[in-house]
């Protein structure tokens, strides 16, 4: 079929174009053929080919697999998000105590580093995590030069998410 054949061709391909493909068919729910396209073996030694083989592995429910890649040494991401990725995989494995304590962990690590603080607060909202989306924006309204966007991506946090009332 022409996305087997596509799949052919892209693993000839430069890493850009690789990349682009990859993504398009997470996009797509062709999360198997993106595990074809950038496998393991080189997946582990670039981040631009890590992150679409990651989605592709979270996408697919590969919880357990996924949670042994984030734990290898040769991991090329930075810690902050390989500890929020943690965190998600064992939030989905039901592991509540070991996913509060990667979610600390990945706060900690981003601590003054405004672009993984910015991308902690987004992950963690999509992963439900509301309270660390904004100690995550918190935390980067302190390191800015400019906190005003900040100050508005938690006030949008607080109007989609209000703080429940203490009883």
């Amino acid at each position: 079929d022409i996305l087997s054949e596509a799949v052919a061709r892209y693993l000839k391909a430069d890493p850009e174009p690789r990349v682009g493909f990859a993504v398009w068919l997470n996009q797509h729910d062709e999360n198997d053929r993106t595990l074809q396209v950038l496998p393991l073996e080189e997946a582990i030694k670039r981040k631009d080919f890590f992150l679409p083989h990651v989605d592709a592995l979270a996408a697919l429910g590969r919880w357990m697999d996924l949670r042994k890649l984030l734990e290898a040494k040769e991991s090329p991401l930075e810690p902050a998000y390989a500890e929020a990725f943690q965190a998600r995989c064992d939030a989905e494995l039901k592991n509540s105590e070991l996913a509060t304590l990667h979610w600390r962990a990945a706060l900690k690590a981003a601590e003054r580093n405004p672009e993984q603080l910015f991308w902690l607060g987004r992950y963690a909202e999509k992963c439900n995590e509301v309270e660390l989306a904004r100690k995550a924006v918190r935390a980067l309204i302190a390191c800015v030069g400019n906190p005003l966007p900040a100050f508005r991506e938690l006030e949008r946090l607080e109007a989609e998410y209000p703080p429940l009332a203490a009883t």
